[in-house]
């Protein structure tokens, strides 16, 4: 009689360990391909929001010189929050596109970069009074951060 109940579990058994192993198997595999695409991502939108933040010190840096009595001038900007990317919608449905690479990715419609939150500016005329109100008001008209978020400070002489 226990030879008969081992006979008729033995297949039960089998099989449970077949359904185990392939769920294993199945969820495994797309698990690592998306992990793989999000950092790539992550990480080549990281770079574009660094280019971009380059840029803008840059440009700021070279309008700054360009002004009366400002001199030499470096520039930081920090951003409290990263870009966003916009998503085309069709009637509350994600639009994909499919790359050549494989796989589906949403349809990105625009990307709108973060805005500076904080601004420093180091300026050879930052000692004087004028100047340094003419750049805090160039660079609230440029940027429309609020007059408190901006910093600007006389720079050292150079040896």
């Amino acid at each position: 009689m226990t030879f008969i109940k081992q006979m008729k579990e033995r297949p039960r058994q089998l099989l449970m360990i077949f359904l185990v192993g392939l769920l294993l198997l199945v969820i495994s595999l797309p698990v690592e391909e998306k992990k793989e695409e999000i950092d790539s991502e992550q990480c080549l939108s990281e770079i574009k929001e660094d280019a971009y933040a380059k840029q803008l010190e840059n440009k700021l840096e070279q309008v700054l010189t360009e002004m009366e009595g400002v001199g030499q001038v470096r520039v930081m900007l920090t951003f409290q929050e990263s870009s966003e990317k916009i998503v085309e919608k069709d009637e509350n449905n994600t639009v994909y596109e499919r790359p050549q690479t494989g796989g589906e990715m949403p349809y990105i419609v625009q990307e709108v970069f973060a805005r500076p939150s904080g601004i420093l500016v180091i300026a050879e005329g930052g000692k004087n009074a004028v100047t340094v109100q003419n750049i805090r008001e160039a660079v609230q008209a440029l940027f429309g951060v609020e007059a408190h978020k901006i910093k600007i400070m006389k720079m050292r002489k150079s040896s």
